[in-house]
Formats: structure tokens, sequence, C-alpha cells
């Protein structure tokens, strides 16, 4: 795979898929999101080879195109009016390799007339609802500052690509996937339905105290801290109706829940330290360390899921600016002299090349 994406939809789609060589092919002064969000890039790019390219540039673009023709996949989310003047629209990657699978993140999708328009994640929650919704009945809207919608409509981005390549295997037609944070928003946000005379059927809100959807779902206080608790019918509704939860401490609650059958979980404030510092966690590979050229010693989270046969990279972590710029220029057939051209016109970059001003 070649990913010319940035921030977090676009990249975050190869990254599920990094079992894969995957080249994160980014601009000689780096992807934009860093400096701004760091902890994006980190969490995006692992697994990944990195190649510092200008992509504005003759001599970039010749690169460009000996990474279209070695791929299988050509994943970006790149806006569509600036897809063309980078070759990057789907018909200019066919051009170059017609067996290719083209998979394209967008904002409001590819067709109307807001192709073109840039769109963020906490736009796409503000237009859907959930401002609303998360904040509680009779609440001011709330800010969620989580990518969801990226992150779904990466990890639909990613399937989608997945069947494209099934689809090419099985029948040598190559194909194209899109993806959109608008599709994403209502997808997620489709929780009732039009009864019969076209009103919306009710569903569960969240209460003004942002502690559930009711006292059978949601949250309570105990004396150290809260408890989440689900109960799905009558009888343990009743078990959990009967605990005087103030009075407990989060481990007895827990305790008459788990005798009672009823679902509940501690409601963990420093939860990401003790998944880090946890040792067997390090042995299962729930979570993985490897040094980092620019942050040092970077734990994650190991793999998101089973691909069978085809394990995700857990070994490699993001790479820095055009961390693999030499070597992958080596397998793409370019001869030294090439490279070291290509250098002095500001075309690629690396870390243990000097960066050329360009205009």
């Amino acid at each position: 795979m070649v990913d010319f994406g940035a921030y977090l939809a676009g990249p975050l789609a190869p990254l599920l898929l990094a079992g894969a060589e995957v080249i994160k092919v980014e601009p000689v002064r780096g992807d934009p999101v860093r400096g701004w969000r760091d902890g994006f890039y980190v969490a995006c790019n692992r697994g990944k080879r990195g190649l510092a390219l200008d992509l504005h540039s003759p001599e970039g673009a010749r690169v460009r195109d000996r990474l279209l023709a070695w791929a299988d996949v050509a994943h970006h989310n790149i806006r569509a009016g600036a897809a063309p003047r980078l070759g990057l629209d789907e018909a200019s990657v066919r051009a170059v390799n017609p067996r290719v699978v083209f998979s394209h993140g967008t904002a409001y999708g590819p067709l109307g007339e807001r192709p073109n328009w840039p769109g963020y994640d906490s736009v796409f929650q503000a237009m859907a609802g959930w401002n609303i919704e998360n904040a509680g009945e009779g609440n001011p809207p709330l800010f969620n500052h989580l990518g969801t919608l990226d992150i779904l409509t990466a990890a639909g981005s990613a399937v989608a690509t997945l069947l494209a390549l099934y689809h090419r295997r099985r029948t040598g037609v190559a194909s194209s996937t899109a993806a959109s944070l608008l599709n994403t928003a209502t997808f997620t946000s489709n929780e009732t339905f039009l009864d019969e005379s076209g009103a919306v059927a009710p569903c569960p809100r969240l209460d003004g105290d942002q502690a559930g959807l009711g006292p059978d779902y949601g949250i309570r206080p105990a004396a150290d801290g809260w408890v989440a608790v689900v109960a799905p019918d009558e009888e343990r509704f009743s078990a959990v109706r009967a605990i005087d939860f103030p009075s407990l401490t989060t481990t007895e609650a827990l305790a008459r829940l788990d005798a009672a059958r009823v679902p509940a979980e501690r409601v963990r404030e420093f939860h990401w330290f003790s998944v880090w510092d946890d040792e067997e966690n390090l042995r299962t590979r729930q979570v993985v360390s490897y040094p980092q050229r620019e942050w040092g010693e970077l734990r994650q989270f190991g793999a998101y899921w089973d691909s069978g046969d085809l394990p995700l990279r857990l070994d490699r972590a993001c790479p820095a600016v055009g961390e693999h710029t030499t070597e992958i220029l080596a397998e793409l057939s370019f001869p030294p002299g090439d490279v070291a051209a290509l250098l002095r016109c500001g075309a690629v970059a690396g870390p243990e090349l000097p960066v050329t001003e360009t205009s």
C-alpha cells in the first residue's frame, strides 16, 4: 500500500492493514499534523515505512509514479480538487497502474457540490447531533474531543479496501472505494426510526446528570469512585435497586453485582497507566514497545484485529520524516546518482539527508 493521507482518518486505514507493506508518503516538511497533534501522527502511522516527497515537483512525480506502479493499493484523504494537481485522482493513478485499488477518504463524499470542502471530526459530530446527545437532557452542547468519526471512517475504509482486493482477486477487476465523514456521522447517529405516521420513534436519551440512559443503564457513584452497570432484565434491575452504592466501595459494589450476574465494571480514571506498565500485557503483545527516532521508546496498543496469516506489524514505530527514503528509492530501482539528484533539487528528504530549501 502507498499511503498519501494526512491527519487521522486518512492514515489510520492503512495502519489497520499494516500486515501488508505500507509506505507512508509525507511532504518533505512532514505531515501537517506534526507539531499540531503529534499524538495523531504516532497513533496513525506505526507499522509503516516513511518516504518524504515533494509531490508538486516533476522529480517528485517520477517517484510517485514508481510507487503507484509498485502498489496494490493507493490510499489517501486528499480533497478532490487538490488530488488531480498532485496526480492522485483516480484517473491519474489508474493511468500509471490500471490494477491498483484506489481508496479515497473524504469529508462530504465524492459527489454533489461539496466534494472539495474540508471537514473535521468535530464538525460532523455537531452536524450529526452528538454534541446535543452527549450533553444530557436540558444541558448545553458538549464538545467531544475524541476523533470517533475519524476512527470509524478509517475502519470502514479499511474494510472496503479489503473487499476491493478480494473482488480483484476473484474477478481481475480493480475497483475504487470511497468513505466519508458525512456517511459515518449519519450511520452512527441512526439510533431510531420513523413509525407508520412518519414520526420519530422514541429512543433512550442521556439524563441531565450525564449518568446514563436510565437507572438500569449508566454509571453509579460509590464511596471511592464510580461503577458502570447494565441491567437488561427486571431480575437484574431489582438487584441493582437493592444496592446502596454510596455506602460501598467500588470493589464491594462490583462483588454484589457479580453475584447477581449484572454486567458491571469500575469506571477507570487512570486506566492508561496500568495498561502500559503491565508486564503481562507486554508479554502477550496486548501492548507493544519499540524505539522511535524522534520520541524515544513508544508503547502502544497491540493488534487491533486478527488477520489470520497476515498479522499486523507490531515491531515498527511511526517513521520520522522520510526515515526510509533512501531504502525505498533503492527498492524502486533509483540508482545512487538519481537519489543524489532528487536530494539536490529538494524532491526528497530524510533524517540522514539535509533538507533542501524549496519554493
